[in-house]
């Protein structure tokens, strides 16, 4: 499970490997959102290559603007 506090509740969090195209999912609240805390857990498909990662929540305003947080990069290794 990946999990990042972030100072405005998310909706989404984007995945990406480098020269790949993006992964959207839908992210919850770990609590009752008013800490800002969300979650994704991932699915066996989701991250189906080795090699190195970004993910980033993205909370998306009533207007439709879309307010991103922080970039994570992370490795994902192969299975021995």
């Amino acid at each position: 499970m990946l999990r990042m506090t972030l100072l405005k509740s998310a909706q989404s969090i984007v995945f990406k490997r480098v020269g790949d195209v993006r992964l959207t999912k839908t992210a919850t609240f770990v609590n009752s959102g008013t800490d800002g805390e969300v979650k994704y857990t991932t699915v066996a498909s989701d991250l189906d290559k080795a090699g190195t990662w970004k993910a980033q929540f993205i909370h998306t305003k009533a207007s439709g603007e879309d307010v991103p947080g922080s970039v994570v990069t992370f490795k994902v290794l192969p299975r021995i």
